[in-house]
């Protein structure tokens, strides 16, 4: 289980020692022999997260879920996880449906789990404020304030302000909040945030676990679409929304090209690939140029498709040497 929690959570802060192959041998090995184990059954969802297989994350905590009722706390781990894993699968509203149990239930962060409620709610409004939507929304927001706190003196990470947490930076209790101050900035924008829930999917690494085809034929046409109203200012920020997002023109242009850059990041550099030794070893051959390396790589780990992927991959990436 050690072992397990090494090459599975250890890996969102960093890639070093951390091999998803060995994970996946453990894993099938325990699951044989207890099938029906709900921390095993977490396991596997979230090595198919890791794996870039959101579905399959579903699949599992969904059995997870089914299996016992007695520990009602067991099955929030499972709700956290699906609302990522549809995140990913950029399925906003079966990630809200799994939310909202946690914000009416769980405890852990209310405020986290008011901010996933609402950042779905304002992702499928029409931007109006008076969408039934943005009014849902607007009410969860009003309450992150109240319902923040510390454990041990110390702040949330994932309340903590918009560094990102693999950083591994200190963190300071002196930063704002990353949600307190989204909640302040919809209030300030006239109930109107830009992307809300592909910044929060971005936070929660979903961005990086999310399928290359959902990458390239949902989030980033969505990414596009709203960068659109500002490519037609012009740099004016008067004419942004009809002058109502003056203030805010050089924010969501910002904001809008980081998720924007962060998912053709993830479509040219996979992160599942530096999750496993053969991955990383492939990575080093396509920066460095070798396709011999690659193609003997291919032969001797039994994976054909390295090398075509790790070639596409140096297709789409600024390398000049091909």
């Amino acid at each position: 289980m050690c072992l397990l929690c090494f090459h599975l959570v250890i890996s969102s802060i960093t890639t070093r020692g951390v091999d998803l192959d060995i994970a996946s041998t453990i894993l099938s090995w325990n699951l044989k022999r207890y099938p029906n184990s709900v921390f095993f059954l977490f396991a596997e969802g979230r090595l198919a997260l890791l794996r870039s297989d959101p579905s399959a994350t579903v699949a599992a905590h969904a059995r997870a879920v089914s299996i016992q009722n007695e520990y009602r706390s067991l099955h929030f781990i499972s709700f956290w996880e699906c609302a990522v894993a549809r995140l990913a699968l950029w399925d906003i509203d079966g990630s809200l449906k799994e939310w909202r149990p946690l914000a009416k239930e769980a405890t852990w962060s209310k405020a986290t789990y008011y901010y996933g409620v609402a950042a779905c709610l304002l992702q499928q409004s029409n931007g109006s404020p008076d969408d039934e939507r943005t009014k849902e929304a607007a009410r969860h927001l009003s309450e992150i304030q109240a319902a923040m706190h510390k454990i041990a003196g110390k702040s949330i990470p994932i309340e903590v302000s918009t560094f990102k947490q693999q950083l591994c930076v200190p963190l300071s209790d002196g930063w704002q909040k990353f949600v307190a101050r989204k909640a302040r900035k919809f209030a300030s924008q006239g109930n109107r945030l830009f992307l809300p829930a592909m910044e929060f999917a971005y936070i929660l690494e979903a961005v990086n676990h999310a399928p290359r085809d959902i990458i390239l034929h949902k989030m980033i046409p969505d990414a596009e679409a709203a960068l659109e109203p500002i490519d037609g200012c012009n740099g004016d920020p008067t004419k942004y929304l009809g002058g109502a997002g003056a203030n805010a023109l050089w924010d969501d242009y910002c904001l809008g090209h980081l998720l924007l850059g962060a998912c053709w990041k993830a479509v040219a550099y996979p992160v599942r690939l530096l999750l496993t030794s053969w991955g990383t070893e492939a990575l080093k051959c396509a920066i460095h140029g070798s396709r011999i390396k690659m193609l003997r790589l291919a032969k001797t780990t039994q994976r054909p498709f390295v090398d075509g992927r790790i070639m596409w991959l140096r297709r789409c990436s600024t390398f000049k040497k091909f």
